[in-house]
């Protein structure tokens, strides 16, 4: 169902950077440093190239139906019951990867910030700021993100530039120490979070203006392309700063701005970075929502996808509190289960859809 809150091509791609980048740019330098040492540079580089064929099949899907959502689209060339278990797919995936995106930044306040209280509380206030952006419609989304994502780039960047003085570049050398086995694990986990989860704006293009809409297939792009300099760029400046240890120190940008100090003025920045977190968590966790509520009116055929906002928020607010039952089974479950959902709930049913619109001849449209 297509509002009547339409967004330009420019407006996407900030939305996808703001997804991309998210949570993303501080969670994934450490358990990609632990998986591939001094190569987990080139691991993103490489996940976010494997992650060019569901972006490949997404901006397909787009071209030949500009104007029809994934599963709108799903209904015109595989029918209603293969759609609908589609739709089941998307739903089971998007209440795990919901939950878990609060889950992590509840983890961050527990160990570094907000020790003593409790992470229900931390992650309850979350949902709920979700439940009011996400109701308040996606052009508002797209206005607000714009001002919270460029803010969250330029604190990273400045904190990666003042930290400059830390960095031994022969901390990258040698290459694949190890052979290339590290480096592919490494890849997994990239492509696995985030670049394999860019399927799910195949349900977001079609809000883009009509005039806009080629521009913003190539707007996407481009910002998928940036998505992956940037985390390539953040994991080779965190190798060069702590070397072997990088993989050991959670949270290794946070880490990172504590070495930050210049005569007395400039320490103890690490909150800037605290604040990239915060704000990356809250905005993908509210642009997976509004795309679950569209997943659940379709399947439902609800008029207002709005009424399933806070229904849902409840249901995945009280899977992030009884999910894992420790740190470590959650951390397991996103470095090795989250790339194997993501292809399975997100990623197949994009392929087997591009493969049907790719089988099925244009329309054509009767003389006269």
């Amino acid at each position: 169902m297509r509002t009547n809150q339409p967004v330009s091509a420019f407006q996407l791609s900030m939305l996808y950077l703001a997804y991309g980048t998210g949570s993303a740019i501080v969670n994934i330098p450490a358990p990609i440093a632990e998986a591939a040492g001094n190569s987990a540079w080139l691991s993103v580089i490489f996940g976010c190239m494997a992650g060019m064929l569901p972006l490949g099949c997404l901006l397909y899907i787009s071209k030949r139906s500009p104007d029809l959502d994934l599963l709108t689209w799903s209904r015109e060339v595989l029918g209603v019951w293969l759609t609908k278990a589609f739709s089941v797919l998307l739903l089971f995936g998007l209440c795990w990867m919901l939950p878990a995106i609060v889950m992590g930044i509840g983890a961050f306040f527990k160990s570094t910030m907000l020790k003593n209280t409790p992470s229900s509380v931390i992650q309850g206030l979350f949902f709920f700021m979700a439940v009011l952006t996400v109701r308040a419609g996606l052009e508002v989304m797209a206005r607000m993100f714009l001002v919270l994502t460029t803010s969250m780039l330029v604190f990273i960047f400045v904190v990666l530039l003042m930290t400059a003085p830390n960095y031994h570049p022969e901390l990258l050398l040698p290459v694949m120490p190890d052979g290339i086995k590290p480096m592919l694990h490494g890849m997994y986990m990239a492509y696995g979070f985030p670049f394999s989860e860019c399927g799910l704006f195949a349900m977001l293009l079609p809000f883009v203006r009509k005039d806009e809409q080629g521009k913003g297939r190539k707007q996407l792009l481009i910002s998928y392309a940036a998505v992956g300099l940037i985390l390539s760029f953040s994991v080779f400046c965190t190798i060069m700063a702590e070397g072997p240890i990088a993989g050991q120190l959670k949270y290794s940008l946070y880490q990172l701005a504590r070495l930050i100090y210049v005569q007395e003025i400039f320490e103890r920045v690490e909150s800037v970075i605290g604040f990239s977190l915060i704000a990356g968590s809250y905005m993908k966790a509210s642009i997976v929502l509004f795309v679950m509520a569209q997943v659940w009116a379709k399947l439902f055929s609800l008029d207002d996808p709005r009424l399933a906002v806070g229904p849902l928020a409840f249901i995945c607010f009280l899977l992030s509190v009884t999910m894992y039952s420790n740190e470590s089974e959650f951390v397991a479950g996103v470095n090795v289960t989250w790339p194997l959902l993501n292809n399975i709930a997100f990623n197949i049913p994009l392929l087997v859809i591009a493969a049907a619109t790719l089988c099925k001849r244009p329309i054509k449209k009767p003389a006269g």
